[in-house]
């Protein structure tokens, strides 16, 4: 899944199809308030949401891409599967 940037008004942030990210995907710790009426939050979710978050009134920039978080995880189950046995 891909790491978002997804900024909108809070009214167009609650209005983010449920079914667009994971429960508990939307990183609320992460919120900042732009000073413009605006707030900017992190979410996990693939990138073929994208256009469901932007109908919803959001604008949305891809910080980690679906690919790139996929060979991240694919270093760590390599690391994971070639380290030392379990004693």
């Amino acid at each position: 899944m891909a790491i978002l940037a997804v900024t909108g008004t809070p009214d167009v942030l609650a209005k983010i199809p449920v079914d667009v990210t994971a429960p508990g995907a939307v990183v609320r710790s992460t919120a900042v308030d732009n000073g413009d009426g605006t707030w900017s939050v992190t979410v996990h979710a693939a990138e073929s949401q994208i256009p469901a978050m932007q109908a919803a009134g959001v604008t949305v920039e891809i910080v980690v891409s679906d690919a790139d978080d996929d060979a991240r995880w694919q270093v760590i189950l390599g690391q994971v599967d070639s380290g030392p046995g379990v004693a």
